[in-house]
């Protein structure tokens, strides 16, 4: 097990805890028709990276927020692809450029010292997460992407004032990667990501909050397993 070089402090875990909060009724409910979004996949290559065309992270992050809905569809699929590819090549730098700017944290959270939070919690637990997702992802035979589970009515709106926000963001949990590895198909999912202008980020791969100041999985199963839970922020 991946370790920080010092726990965090009791007032960031008690921070923490805020994410595993329902949200009032504005949250979507899915329906029963609703099927998860699958999204094919083809071999590149004997580590089993997929094709992809992620449109570029923009370099300048702006300073405002929008309501905009982010697209749950291509782009989406195309983020969620690109994480995978990073995973299996081990590539934290380029992965990095899916998590959530600290910029547009900085602007977003209500807390005294966001930027802190940023470099101590959630980027600390998406370095770790991120080395536990690779060894298990590519220990033994490499895993080989199959689809990318999606519930589109699971994203929703999440207002100013809720988990210590000052501003509103679209918030979309619990896609999952379902693949197959050594014979076998598994499934794990990605706790989170959360919108700054439009534009999906990574918030959370791993669970939040977590027992342990170790990288961890997100609700590792045999099979495809089931996207989500909603609601959340």
């Amino acid at each position: 097990m991946l370790r920080l070089s010092k726990p965090f402090t009791a007032g960031f875990l008690t921070l923490g805890l805020l994410v595993g909060l329902s949200i009032p009724s504005f949250a979507e409910s899915p329906t029963l028709a609703e099927k998860t979004v699958t999204s094919s996949t083809t071999s590149t290559s004997s580590t089993t990276s997929t094709t992809t065309t992620l449109a570029p992270r923009p370099t300048v992050i702006p300073s405002s927020q929008t309501t905009q809905r982010p697209s749950t569809g291509g782009p989406l699929t195309q983020l969620l692809t690109s994480l995978w590819n990073d995973i299996i090549s081990n590539n934290i730098v380029a992965a990095r450029k899916l998590f959530l700017p600290l910029s547009a944290y900085s602007h977003l959270k209500g807390i005294p010292t966001p930027g802190y939070d940023w470099r101590v919690r959630l980027m600390a637990f998406f370095n770790l997460d991120f080395a536990t997702y690779h060894h298990a992802l590519t220990a033994g035979q490499v895993a080989s992407l199959e689809s990318i589970g999606i519930r589109q009515s699971y994203a929703h709106w999440i207002p100013p004032g809720y988990c210590e926000n000052k501003l509103g963001y679209w918030h979309l949990p619990g896609p999952r990667f379902v693949y197959s590895q050594n014979g076998v198909t598994k499934s794990v999912g990605v706790l989170s990501l959360i919108s700054w202008h439009g534009i999906w980020y990574i918030i959370h791969l791993g669970p939040n909050p977590r027992n342990t100041n170790g990288g961890e999985l997100y609700n590792l199963a045999s099979g495809p397993g089931v996207v989500g839970p909603p609601g959340s922020c």
